[in-house]
Formats: C-alpha cells, sequence, structure tokens
C-alpha cells in the first residue's frame, strides 16, 4: 500500500501546486521566471495546430498585429514548435500540443472540461523536450480558446476599442508574462451580444463607403462581410458571441451576401434575428422586396392564418441554409416588420402561436437532425407580444424566454418562480439606442445609460435566472463603445459590477483606456456627464418641462463639463487623441450644443416675454451657433 498512497500524496501535493499558482500578470521588463513574448528585439513564435477550428488561427494571428503594435515586432504564427520560447494557443481536445500538456501534468484539464467558454493563461516549464518554458492559453472550447487570446491582448494594453475607437496602446519595447497561472470563467450569461440596428444614418452609409463598397448588385456598397470581420473580432474582444443582423430595408439581408455566414463561422460567431426576423430571415428584404426574385412569384401576405405554406417554405429555406453555423433560432411571430401579428383577434393569437411553435420545432428538428429541445431558441415577447403570452400561451420548456425593456432601459417584466425553473430560462433584449415614433420619442445620436443603471436592470434579471441570453440594441456601435463594453463585462462577470459598485467602473474603464495618469479626470468627466444626461438625454431635452433656472443651469454645467473636457484634451497623448474625441470629447460637447440649441431658443423667448432684450438675443445668437456646431 505504500506506493499507493505515496502516488497519492504525490498527486495532491502537484494538484496543491498547480491550484495555488499565483496568477499571471503582464510586465514591461523582465522578472524571475517569466516568459518573454518579446524581448531583444524578439517575438516568441505563437503555435497552433492546424486541425484546430479556424477561430483560433484568426485570433492568433490577430495578437501577432496586437504584439506589433504595442512593440513593433511581429511574432510569426506555426504549426509546429521551432522554439526555446513558444506561445501555445489551443483548444481542450482539438489541440495536439495542450493533449500532450496535459498527458504531461503540465496543465489540469479538470479545470476545462466540459465547461462553457472557459480559458486559462499558464507560464510552463520545461513542457517539452528541448523546450524551456512555454506560454500556454488553452480552451475550454474553440471560442474560450480566442477569449483568452484577447484577454492577454486586453493584459498587455490593447483594447477591445482599438480598431473601431482608435484606443492605441502604450508602446513598449518588452513584453512578459510573470510565473503562474490564471482561469477564467465560465461566463454568468452564456450568450451575449449586440444587434446593430437603426443603420440607416450611421453603420450602412459607412460600411458602404469605406468596408464594402460596390458589394450591391446595383454596384453600391453595403454591410458585406469586411464590416462584418471588423464586427465579430471586435465581439471576441469583447468576449461576445451573439450577434443580430441589421434588418431596415437600406440594407441587403445579412444571408444575401454568402461571405457573411462564412466570416460568423470564421469567427464562431453564433447568428440571430431581430424579435420580428424569426427563423434567421430579415423580411424587410427578403419578403418585403426580393421574394420574387428569389421565388419567382408574389409572396402574399404574411399570415398564418391564409398563407402558411408559403411561410414554412420561406422559414424552412432559410433553416437549410444555416446548417453549419452556429445560431440561436427566434421562434413564434410577429408582422413582417416590428408590427402585431396579422388575422386574429388577441385569444386567437394564442392558440395560432402555439400551432407555429409546433410547426417551427418540427422543422427545426427534421431540417438540423436533432431533437428540438437540443437547439437553442429564443422567444421574445415583444410590444404586442407581451400581452398574447399574458393571456396563457405556453411555450415550450426548452425555449428562452427573451424578456425587453420598454425601449428606455426599464425592464418590463421579468420570470416568476414558475418561468425561473424553465429548462430554457430567461433571456433580456435592452435597448442602448432606439428608433421610436414622435411620441415616444427616440434616441439615436448619442448614448447616456450609465453603468449603474445597466447594472441595476441586468444584475436583477440575472437574480431572477434571465442568465441564457442578453442581447443589447448598439445602434450603429458608435457612440455606444463604453455601454456596451460594460454590459460585455457584466455578463462575463455578473458579480464584479453589482449595482452598489458599478459607478466605479466608469474609473476602471478610463484608467485601462486612458492610463492611470489621466484615466481619474477622464471618469470624473464621464460620470458627470452621465449625471446630467440622466436629467434628459439631448435627444429628449425639447420635451422637457424645465424651468427657466434649470435651462440655465443645464447650459452652465455642461458649458463648465466642456472647458473640463477641453483642459484633459490637451494632456491626453497624441496617441489617444482620436480616442479621445470618439468616446468623450463629442458627446460632452455635442450634447452641450444640443442643450444651448434647445433650452437657449426657449430661454430667448422666456427672456423676451420678461423684458430682457438684449439677454434674448444674445442667447438666441449662441443657439443658432450651437446649431451651427453639430
Amino acid at each position: 500500500m505504500k506506493p499507493v498512497k505515496f502516488l497519492l500524496a504525490a498527486f495532491l501535493l502537484v494538484q496543491t501546486v498547480i491550484s495555488s499558482a499565483a496568477p499571471i500578470a503582464v510586465k514591461t521588463s523582465p522578472v524571475a521566471g517569466s516568459f518573454p513574448i518579446v524581448a531583444g528585439g524578439q517575438a516568441a513564435t505563437l503555435v497552433v495546430d492546424a486541425n484546430d477550428e479556424e477561430v483560433v488561427s484568426v485570433a492568433a494571428k490577430a495578437f501577432a498585429g496586437d504584439v506589433n503594435l504595442v512593440t513593433n515586432a511581429r511574432p510569426t504564427v506555426v504549426n509546429a514548435i521551432y522554439s526555446e520560447y513558444p506561445l501555445i494557443i489551443g483548444t481542450l481536445g482539438r489541440s495536439s500540443f495542450i493533449s500532450k500538456l496535459v498527458q504531461a501534468g503540465k496543465i489540469n484539464q479538470t479545470k476545462l472540461t466540459g465547461k462553457w467558454e472557459t480559458f486559462l493563461i499558464s507560464v510552463v516549464d520545461k513542457p517539452f523536450p528541448g523546450v524551456k518554458q512555454a506560454l500556454v492559453i488553452a480552451g475550454s472550447d474553440p471560442r474560450g480558446t480566442a477569449f483568452g487570446v484577447f484577454e492577454l491582448s486586453r493584459m498587455m494594453g490593447v483594447s477591445p476599442w482599438v480598431w473601431f475607437a482608435d484606443v492605441l496602446p502604450e508602446p513598449h519595447s518588452e513584453i512578459y508574462v510573470t510565473k503562474g497561472e490564471s482561469i477564467f470563467g465560465p461566463p454568468s450569461v452564456k450568450y451575449r451580444g449586440m444587434f446593430i440596428n437603426d443603420e440607416d444614418w450611421g453603420m450602412q452609409p459607412w460600411a458602404a463607403k469605406n468596408m464594402d463598397p460596390g458589394i450591391r448588385p446595383d454596384g453600391g456598397g453595403d454591410i458585406g462581410p469586411n464590416a462584418h470581420e471588423r464586427i465579430f473580432e471586435m465581439m471576441l474582444r469583447t468576449k461576445s458571441n451573439y450577434f443580430w443582423p441589421a434588418m431596415h430595408n437600406c440594407t441587403k439581408a445579412f444571408w444575401f451576401y454568402k461571405q457573411n455566414p462564412e466570416v460568423a463561422r470564421k469567427y464562431q460567431i453564433l447568428l440571430g434575428g431581430s424579435h420580428c426576423d424569426i427563423l434567421l430571415r430579415d423580411n424587410e428584404d427578403e419578403w418585403r422586396k426580393n421574394f420574387v426574385g428569389e421565388y419567382g412569384h408574389e409572396p402574399g401576405e404574411y399570415n398564418w392564418k391564409t398563407n402558411k405554406e408559403t411561410l414554412i417554405k420561406y422559414w424552412g429555406d432559410r433553416i437549410k441554409e444555416s446548417r453549419n453555423n452556429p445560431a440561436i433560432y427566434g421562434v413564434g411571430m410577429r408582422g413582417v416588420h416590428d408590427s402585431s401579428i396579422e388575422g386574429y383577434t388577441d385569444q386567437e393569437r394564442v392558440v395560432a402561436m402555439e400551432d407555429i411553435f409546433s410547426t417551427q420545432r418540427s422543422m427545426l428538428q427534421d431540417t438540423l437532425g436533432k431533437p428540438a429541445n437540443q437547439i437553442p431558441q429564443m422567444f421574445i415577447p415583444y410590444k404586442e407580444v407581451l400581452e398574447v403570452y399574458n393571456l396563457g400561451l405556453k411555450v415550450p420548456d426548452d425555449v428562452t424566454v427573451m424578456w425587453v425593456d420598454d425601449n428606455f432601459g426599464y425592464i418590463r417584466r421579468l420570470s416568476d418562480p414558475k418561468e425561473q425553473a424553465r429548462s430554457g430560462g430567461g433571456g433580456v433584449y435592452f435597448h442602448f439606442s432606439y428608433w421610436g415614433t414622435t411620441r415616444d420619442r427616440d434616441y439615436l445620436w448619442l448614448c447616456g445609460t450609465s453603468p449603474a443603471h445597466i447594472s441595476f436592470e441586468m444584475s436583477k434579471a440575472y437574480d431572477l435566472n434571465c442568465k441564457t441570453a442578453w442581447i443589447f440594441n448598439v445602434g450603429d456601435i458608435k457612440p455606444n463603445e463604453f455601454e456596451y463594453q460594460f454590459a460585455m463585462d457584466l455578463a462575463w462577470d455578473a458579480n464584479r459590477w453589482k449595482p452598489e459598485n458599478a459607478a466605479d467602473y466608469v474609473s476602471f474603464w478610463a484608467n485601462e483606456t486612458f492610463g492611470t495618469t489621466l484615466g481619474p479626470k477622464v471618469a470624473e468627466i464621464k460620470t458627470e456627464y452621465y449625471h446630467l444626461t440622466s436629467q434628459g438625454r439631448a435627444e429628449h431635452i425639447n420635451s422637457i418641462p424645465y424651468s427657466i433656472a434649470e435651462m440655465e443651469h443645464r447650459i452652465a454645467a455642461f458649458g463648465a463639463l466642456t472647458q473640463k473636457m477641453k483642459n484633459v484634451e490637451t494632456q491626453i497623448p497624441a496617441r489617444l487623441k482620436d480616442a479621445y474625441f470618439e468616446l468623450i470629447a463629442y458627446p460632452v460637447e455635442a450634447t452641450w450644443a444640443m442643450n444651448r440649441k434647445i433650452l437657449g431658443a426657449k430661454l430667448s423667448f422666456e427672456y423676451a416675454a420678461r423684458g430682457r432684450d438684449k439677454d434674448a438675443l444674445a442667447i438666441a445668437h449662441d443657439a443658432q451657433q450651437a446649431y451651427r456646431l453639430i
């Protein structure tokens, strides 16, 4: 029995050593036992298994670019170990290099096995003969591996917004990773991502001109594979995995460009669709505009009662087309575009919707070749669909019910105890941007939803078991970068930024983005911006009945904030000037200008009515200047 006891003791000792390893950290000068990513002008080689998923190589190549951006030395990506100091990147069960490390007892596979999007980053001494030291990024699944790569980039100072918001990293000549091991994941929320929406003014014209010109059949540009490649990389950098494509009539359907789903597969992004675009269809483009081109005849009514067979074929063809893509299928039905289902009274809609569920689930099961309860599905009780749900609609237990905010960041309904027990769990669709009507007021220009507000609403949802899917309407992405990053950091670790400390995220982000010297000043500006915006979004102030004193105070307060912003701007290093303009300066000064324009015009009438003619003329002139500034 002695050998057995000895082996058991040795095993426990190894387990203790592994589990007690200090977390890794990135340094710009060597410390004892650290791994050199770049030293003496030479970069470590990045080793991936050619048989691993493509997203692993995609992330490795992006990481090589990140290292080059920081150090001006670019690592090579190879499929074999040639050097004494390799950086090994791979997925458990898919990478032969990771398998060999597990077999040699160099990494503990139990930390990854069976876990969703989990990864470890570890410095390993003498992993193989002839190898002195390796830095290992190992994922439980391919997305987990990619997240690990981009987590290391972020630790090196490369922002998730390095491309989309021009946040360029501080340059260093060398990069080292300290000895130890860090484990990340699994995430708090399984599916996390964005809905690009109301793209008519920003995303679509920008992509058409700069990213995918000439891609449309008529020779025009559009949101195509080049734009989506940049979007999907940013999503991986923010640990996102779930995407609803743009779907207005200015944009061709995501699936029209055959390279789009290919790019989604390449980046391992799960595809979905908006609350009205069922089973991955895009009704604006595919039903209203191009149905004849696809099928050779008019579609007829988008109506389950009168046109069932056409709808079954229309939906079924997309299911077939999606077989090779990871996806979450929206089930149920609304009108063709953000309107109610046609042809029924409210109570009849309940019966019709349950028939629709049954048909759609049979289609999914037959086409994808697996039980319906193994296929991710989403039901979204948005607007009038919530009323149908409340009438007693029976949603299949494994389907995720995605609750919705009121379009202004207040969740209308969450799961009761019975709903919390559903195997499909719950989710949330939340707006950072909204195109409304004259009555309910849109906000498409500037974002003003604070981390404290986001955390208050989403933490409440999380505590009521809405942990399956969170998706955020980000409009054109800009200027919602900060808000989206907070949402994804919260979705990754729901306990880190609870409502009681979520306001501190502004400082965390400002230090990470602009450095610890200027970060506190930037955070102060951002915090005051949220404080003032919470009293009225720039898009809404025309309809808020401020008093004269309140209007004067808002103009003065935003003026003081803008001056503070300009003072800090003079201290921002050249590499971050563009980022500062995009993330801080533009929203602050534009909001000040909007308050001067709208409230200044109102004050001019108030002053004139009180005989203050000079004041009325002066503030009217300032309002006109603000209009021109915008």
